[in-house]
């Protein structure tokens, strides 16, 4: 799982352990570059942080969150990727 700097821009660089610009399209071009498979993509995904007024963590909340598809395209701003060699 990782944010996409694509999705949200300047505020990437927030966190001290964020240093390579990564976008989904960018780390699949990596990965495949290397002879890795990609297994499974889910691009948007969470939002930035979880630490958000508008989505608290309540295991229902999230539950939905995950189970409503066009929630993830309106707040997600990370991807998940999986990868095999």
């Amino acid at each position: 799982m990782q944010p996409d700097i694509g999705l949200i821009g300047h505020a990437y660089w927030d966190f001290f352990d964020h240093k390579v610009p990564l976008t989904c399209a960018s780390l699949t071009e990596a990965l495949n570059a290397n002879q890795f498979q990609i297994t499974y993509l889910r691009h948007p995904f969470l939002p930035y942080s979880t630490k958000v007024k508008y989505l608290p963590l309540w295991p229902i909340i999230l539950k939905i969150y995950l189970a409503v598809r066009p929630f993830q395209y309106i707040f997600g701003k990370q991807f998940f990727l999986c990868a095999q060699k």
